[in-house]
């Protein structure tokens, strides 16, 4: 769940912007950058210390919530 929402993946991209060490604590930060419609627009971020090693963009495609009827 992103943000107490149902989503699956549309679309993913990720730019790689300096080699990842490794045996090394790296810190990943996510987002949502913006909403439209169905539509969660989201950014992550992969550093070591203040280098950031990757930038990913993503939409997520929320579903939603089925009740069975009663």
């Amino acid at each position: 769940q992103i943000h107490h929402h149902r989503a699956f993946t549309g679309e993913l991209t990720i730019r790689y912007e300096a080699p990842t060490p490794l045996h090394r604590l790296l810190v990943m930060r996510g987002r949502i950058d913006r909403i439209e419609g169905r539509k969660l627009h989201m950014i992550g971020e992969l550093h070591d210390g203040d280098q950031r090693l990757a930038l990913a963009t993503a939409i997520f495609i929320t579903v939603p919530s089925v009740h069975p009827a009663g």
